[in-house]
């Protein structure tokens, strides 16, 4: 029965979406006693429990912070990182895929600087307003080239890419090297590069070559995301790191992330 409620709520709540879906929303919360609320703000939602807020691009984001949402920034590091390494005041931290922020914050909170790319728009408008005002944040995408590319949206599953060839693709983008970037060409270290590229790891490696000797850690998506055959990044994202001089630290199995450690820097 409790399924069956829920089911019924979240068919509802995912039918809605501006205004109307945050009155629905509130109106669940108060009715479970949960703290969480929600108001519509200029394109985005922001979510507010008692101890934090954040904006999220979707409404259909809701259901990952039903736990609270520092629990969510917390458990989403954790699955990047294995809760390793530890992040400490002034430390720099590096967000390759940012989504709406939410790694980012996380570093934040643990009283880090972060640089943080992400070039779809929509992810970008929440991202912009939960970390722009203490974080460097870039509408752009990562490359091995400064360049354009074609890019396909997949804004409900966090899954939007770079596409081979520019067939299907919903709009152009913007793309840099990393090692471009002024403040990391200048950082003496860098703590951790936070990378999502889906399936596009080894093109952003390829544009971070000036910064691979000075980054510490690096916590990488490799899973099955490339290209229309679903490949998995995990084989030429290792050799090319332990080329450079990285192990391999942990390994999350139900998301194929590895964290990599710069042995010369340990």
């Amino acid at each position: 029965m409790r399924q069956l409620i829920w089911n019924y709520t979240h068919a509802i709540l995912s039918a809605s979406s501006g205004p109307a879906f945050c009155r629905l929303y509130n109106t669940f919360n108060r009715f479970n006693r949960n703290k969480l609320q929600c108001t519509f703000e200029q394109g985005t939602y922001l979510l507010r429990d008692h101890e934090r807020s954040i904006h999220i691009s979707r409404p259909g984001r809701y259901r990952y912070y039903g736990s609270g949402i520092g629990r969510r920034l917390k458990a989403l590091f954790n699955d990047y990182t294995g809760g390793l390494p530890d992040i400490a005041e002034g430390d720099l931290v590096i967000d390759c895929g940012a989504n709406i922020g939410e790694f980012s914050l996380h570093c934040l909170s643990l009283g880090a600087r972060c640089v943080a790319f992400e070039p779809d728009p929509t992810e970008y408008r929440a991202l912009e307003k939960n970390c722009g005002k203490v974080a460097e944040v870039y509408p752009k995408a990562l490359w091995y080239e400064e360049t354009r590319l074609a890019f396909n949206l997949q804004n409900e599953t966090g899954d939007s890419s770079a596409v081979e060839g520019d067939g299907g693709s919903d709009f152009m983008v913007d793309a840099i090297r990393l090692d471009s970037v002024e403040t990391l060409k200048n950082a003496e270290r860098i703590k951790l590069l936070k990378l999502e590229a889906e399936g596009f790891e080894e093109e952003v490696l390829r544009g971070a070559t000036g910064l691979l000797s000075r980054i510490e850690f690096i916590a990488a998506d490799l899973g099955p995301e490339r290209g229309p055959e679903s490949r998995a990044t995990l084989p030429e994202v290792t050799n090319t790191l332990v080329k450079h001089g990285f192990s391999i630290l942990h390994y999350n199995p139900a998301r194929s992330i590895l964290l990599f450690r710069n042995d010369s820097l340990a």
